[in-house]
């Protein structure tokens, strides 16, 4: 075989590369396209979805963070350090801002979930039982609780996250804590790893 045969093998026109890509992959959802498809994207983003989304409820983050549409936040720390009860305050924040909200708070009955939530919107540990029931009836559009004290799956966890979207019209989820699904060990990375992707490309 001759040098130029080798390029002849070596090379590959466009149009074998189209049939390969039509006959294998044409279903696919990811396609290689070119810059200027993006155009109108690009001015839609700068003009609009840059400074779009949800205010977390403080003044000093008004400008910094925002929670937006088809994003994934992931909120860590120490145990016992006041991270679900900072999560109850912007799902407040949320529901003032009408968004319908869905909390998987996986650590505690959903009575105590929602009992923090009530002291914390009206500032004091003993509500009435009059502002307990208007607190109640002003969440019931907007605020939904996943029933499930204890671990879960992860395949249900993906489900519940489709139900809220799609017959519900949630639009902000909170999973706490990612924790408590009982097919994803804490010792496991990996399943971690997929499962976090699972969820971003969910939302």
């Amino acid at each position: 075989m001759n040098i130029g045969e080798v390029i002849d093998k070596l090379t590959v026109s466009q149009s074998t590369v189209q049939e390969f890509y039509n006959e294998g992959y044409g279903h696919a959802e990811f396609k290689v396209k070119s810059t200027d498809i993006f155009a109108d994207d690009l001015v839609k983003y700068f003009g609009e979805e840059i400074h779009s989304g949800k205010s977390l409820g403080w003044v000093k983050t008004e400008d910094k963070f925002r929670v937006r549409a088809s994003e994934l936040t992931i909120l860590t720390g120490v145990s016992g350090h006041g991270k679900s009860m900072w999560l109850s305050q912007v799902i407040l924040s949320m529901m003032k801002q009408n968004t319908k909200c869905l909390i998987a708070s996986l650590e505690m009955r959903p009575v105590l979930t929602l009992a923090r939530m009530v002291t914390q919107a009206l500032g004091s540990p003993e509500p009435t039982d009059e502002y307990i029931h208007k607190f109640c009836e002003r969440a019931k559009e907007k605020l939904y609780i996943y029933d499930q004290t204890g671990v879960t799956t992860s395949q249900d966890m993906v489900a519940t996250l489709y139900y809220g979207k799609h017959i519900l019209g949630v639009e902000v989820f909170v999973i706490d804590s990612l924790m408590k699904l009982n097919d994803i060990s804490e010792e496991s990375l990996d399943a971690q790893k997929r499962f976090v992707n699972t969820l971003a490309v969910v939302c």
